[in-house]
């Protein structure tokens, strides 16, 4: 390995997810991380995506109006 070329080379950045609903694994080695992860319902889903819902309500009633701000 050339240590002029050490920045020059190309890398590669990715990231490996067991299961996009969340695991009940102690340790992230006690399960099989892939870039396809599987998506499974959960309550913590659930509520995670009700969360969302309510930020999002929030967020669309906010643009009607922009005008109306507050400044901290």
């Amino acid at each position: 390995m050339n240590p002029n070329k050490l920045n020059q080379e190309a890398s590669a950045n990715f990231f490996l997810i067991d299961d996009l609903g969340g695991t009940g694994a102690k340790h992230y080695r006690d399960v099989e991380l892939t870039n396809e992860p599987s998506v499974s319902i959960s309550m913590e889903v659930v509520h995670n995506i009700l969360y969302a819902l309510k930020v999002s309500s929030a967020f669309k009633e906010a643009d009607k109006n922009p005008d109306n701000s507050t400044t901290l």
